[in-house]
C-alpha cells in the first residue's frame, strides 16, 4: 500500500512541476512586451528613447525618390500608298493626260522615317501609386514626298494606382497635308482649277481610365475630342468629332493577354451649315471595333498582334453633295509588332501593318474612296 500510495504522490508532484515549467514561459511571453507593437508606434518608442537619454534613430521617409527620364525613337518604313489613292487613282497618276493640278506628287510610294522624343517626370518612382508627367515630339520625314512631312506634340499627365490608371492627354499636329483634293464649292481656286491642296490643323484631347478587376480581368474606357481645321479654301471640311470606347483587357495567362474594344464617333462638319450649295459635307458617324494580342515569348522578346474594322456613314442630307450623300466606307486593318532582345541602351523592333477600304456610294459616282495599302519597317528604341 505505502508503495502504491508513494506511486501516486510522486505522480502528482510530477504534474505540479511540468504544469508550472509550461505556465511560467507563457506568462513571462504575455508580460514581456512585444516589439512589433514597438516598431508599429514610432512616436511612443521616441518619446521613451528621449526619457532614456538614448538619441533618436534616423528614421526612413515614406516618400519614394522622384525620377526624371528620356528616350528615343527611330524607325524607318517602306509605304506603298501614303495618299491612300484608289487604284482607279493609281492608273491615272501613271496616266500622261492627267492635269499636274490633280497629282503635284512624285511618287505614290514612300519611305518615312519617323524621329520621336519623350521627357518624363515621375513622383514616387518606386511606389505601385504614382503621377507620371511627359512632353513627346512625333517627326514624319517623307523622303520622296517632302509636303507630305509633319510634326506632333503632345503633353499629358497620368495617375497610376494599385489597381488602376487614369490619363489625360493634349496634342497638336500644326500643319498636316491631307493630299489634293477636288473643289467642289463656287468660291475658291481660280477658274479651271479643279483641285488644291487640302492641309489642317489638329488638336487633340484625350482621357482614358483602366481598373482592374481582378487577377485577369480589367476595363479598358477611352474617351477623344478632335478638332480639325482645314486652310482654304477647304473650309467648309472644318469639323469637330467625338469618341468614345471601351473594351475588356483579359491575362490568359502569364505571357498572354488579350483585349478588345468598341467604339463609337460622332463627327459634324462646317459644310452641313455651308449656304454654297455646292459645298461638301463630310459629317459622319462611325463604328469601330478592335481586337489585340500580346504575347510575351520570353523575358525580351514580345509579339504583338492587332486587327480592327471600322464602319463610317456620312450623314450629309445634301442631295447636291453626290460624293457623299448615302455614303458609306469599310476599313479593315491588321497589325503585327515584334520586340527583339535589348541591346545594351538601344531596343529593336519589327512591324508589319495592311489597311484596305470599300467605299459604297450612290449610281453614277465615279471616283469612289476605296484603296489598300501596306507599310513594313523597324525601329529603335533608344534609352537615355
Amino acid at each position: 500500500m505505502k508503495t502504491v500510495e508513494f506511486s501516486i504522490y510522486a505522480a502528482a508532484m510530477l504534474a505540479v512541476a511540468g504544469l508550472v515549467t509550461v505556465t511560467v514561459p507563457a506568462m513571462a511571453r504575455a508580460s514581456a512586451p512585444d516589439v512589433r507593437s514597438v516598431d508599429v508606434a514610432p512616436a511612443a518608442s521616441a518619446q521613451a528613447r528621449a526619457a532614456r537619454g538614448i538619441p533618436n534613430a534616423r528614421r526612413r521617409s515614406s516618400r519614394r525618390p522622384n525620377r526624371l527620364y528620356a528616350y528615343a525613337f527611330v524607325s524607318s518604313y517602306y509605304d506603298d500608298n501614303v495618299f491612300d489613292y484608289s487604284d482607279a487613282d493609281r492608273a491615272q497618276f501613271q496616266s500622261a493626260t492627267v492635269p499636274l493640278s490633280r497629282f503635284p506628287i512624285s511618287n505614290l510610294s514612300d519611305v518615312v522615317t519617323n524621329v520621336s522624343g519623350r521627357l518624363n517626370y515621375l513622383w514616387n518612382a518606386r511606389r505601385r501609386s504614382n503621377w507620371r508627367a511627359r512632353l513627346s515630339y512625333n517627326g514624319h520625314f517623307y523622303t520622296n514626298n517632302g509636303e507630305k512631312t509633319y510634326h506632333e506634340f503632345e503633353g499629358s499627365l497620368r495617375r497610376k494606382k494599385r489597381r488602376g490608371l487614369v490619363e489625360l492627354a493634349v496634342g497638336i499636329t500644326p500643319d498636316y497635308y491631307l493630299r489634293h483634293l477636288y473643289w467642289r464649292g463656287s468660291l475658291g481656286p481660280p477658274p479651271g482649277v479643279k483641285y488644291a491642296p487640302a492641309s489642317m490643323a489638329r488638336y487633340v484631347v484625350a482621357l482614358r481610365g483602366r481598373r482592374r478587376l481582378s487577377r485577369r480581368w480589367a476595363i479598358d474606357v477611352r474617351g477623344r475630342f478632335a478638332r480639325r481645321n482645314y486652310a482654304a479654301p477647304f473650309d467648309e471640311r472644318d469639323n469637330s468629332t467625338w469618341t468614345i470606347g471601351a473594351g475588356p483587357v483579359v491575362r490568359v495567362s502569364r505571357r498572354v493577354e488579350v483585349d478588345g474594344r468598341l467604339a463609337l464617333g460622332f463627327s459634324s462638319a462646317a459644310g452641313a451649315n455651308s449656304t454654297d450649295p455646292a459645298a461638301a459635307d463630310i459629317s459622319n458617324n462611325r463604328l469601330t471595333v478592335r481586337t489585340g494580342m500580346t504575347w510575351r515569348m520570353s523575358r525580351r522578346v514580345r509579339l504583338e498582334e492587332g486587327v480592327g474594322y471600322s464602319h463610317q456613314r456620312y450623314t450629309t442630307g445634301r442631295v447636291t453633295d453626290t460624293y457623299h450623300y448615302n455614303r458609306k466606307d469599310d476599313e479593315y486593318w491588321w497589325h503585327n509588332e515584334l520586340t527583339l532582345p535589348r541591346q545594351g541602351k538601344v531596343q529593336p523592333k519589327v512591324f508589319f501593318n495592311y489597311r484596305r477600304s470599300s467605299t459604297t456610294t450612290e449610281p453614277g459616282v465615279a471616283d469612289v474612296g476605296q484603296y489598300t495599302g501596306s507599310r513594313f519597317g523597324a525601329q529603335l528604341t533608344m534609352y537615355l
